[in-house]
């Protein structure tokens, strides 16, 4: 008898079913963020579903491990930005490293951070194990994510909020780091989380931001946010150091999962032949790490 995730992946329509494989195996083409239309029903239908992967992963034998849902980062013979250096066997090495090469060389001393789309909450375990952050916020649309970065997560300066990334509680010039990474896929309206994020970043401040988009969008959401008033300082396409990754974790990912079996869940998962690993593998999609920043008011 199937479990209450695979249920709920089985029964969703075709239309939810295109959204939880990322957007990116649909037959049409992804609207540009200006075009896009946030409903309720997709937003329950994305919290619905990451609720049931965590869920799932509560019950797995790699619960207390199973801190990161991107897809990772292999060294190849492009250059590498991260300043800290993992031991070669450090546990999640190379979701780790996705976290540190998006962060790269920016300074997050005595910053205020805010993690968007935080999941299970390793990207902030990342930043509070290895930089000396004032304070780091996780948001996340998930309640059962955040419950369990509650329980999992004890630093003083952490805290783990239920939250949208398109209507964001928080005042004006708040943070001065905002970071995303491998989430705004799912997100219905890409205009409304660039400008929340725009209007929570402090002058000066920086939006770190990577994920797997498609291929001939890209430069149009780059016009949008730069747009805005965005400075984009780099844009880096990752995708094969992804690919690395997704060939080396197939076999670990899909153990954490007891109904990995599913179609639904290889897309989720990017192993290799699936809809997403295939359209990374022939550039439909890429994955990019974008370094951004808002303009110091004062310099303007």
């Amino acid at each position: 008898m199937r479990d209450d995730i695979t249920k709920r992946m089985v029964d969703l329509s075709p239309e939810k079913r295109q959204l939880l494989r990322q957007l990116l195996a649909r037959k049409s083409q992804p609207r540009a963020p200006q075009q896009e239309v946030a409903t309720d029903d997709s937003a329950d239908t994305v919290r619905s579903f990451y609720d049931s992967i965590s869920r799932q992963l509560n019950l797995s034998v790699f619960s207390d491990s199973s801190l990161f849902l991107n897809y990772g980062y292999v060294a190849d013979e492009s250059p590498e930005y991260a300043t800290t250096r993992l031991p070669r066997h450090i546990l999640n090495q190379h979701f780790i490293k996705l976290v540190l090469e998006v962060i790269g060389n920016c300074d997050l001393t005595d910053c205020k951070i805010l993690d968007i789309g935080c999941g299970r909450g390793g990207a902030v375990d990342v930043m509070a194990q290895y930089f000396r952050a004032k304070k780091i916020i996780g948001l996340d649309l998930s309640q059962t994510a955040i419950e369990f970065c509650v329980r999992r997560y004890k630093y003083d300066h952490v805290h783990f909020l239920e939250g949208d990334a398109q209507c964001l509680a928080f005042e004006d010039s708040t943070f001065d780091v905002v970071t995303n990474i491998e989430s705004s896929h799912s997100y219905s309206q890409l205009r409304e989380f660039y400008t929340e994020v725009f209007r929570v970043l402090r002058s000066g401040g920086y939006f770190l931001y990577a994920d797997l988009l498609p291929s001939d969008k890209v430069e149009g959401y780059l016009t949008v946010l730069q747009g805005m008033g965005f400075v984009l300082e780099s844009d880096r396409n990752i995708t094969n150091n992804v690919l690395l990754s997704c060939d080396d974790m197939a076999q670990r990912n899909l153990a954490a999962f007891d109904t990995a079996k599913t179609e639904l869940m290889h897309d989720f998962l990017a192993v290799p032949n699936s809809s997403v690993y295939e359209a990374l593998r022939e550039g439909q999609t890429s994955y990019h790490i974008f370094k951004l920043h808002k303009p110091d008011s004062r310099q303007v």
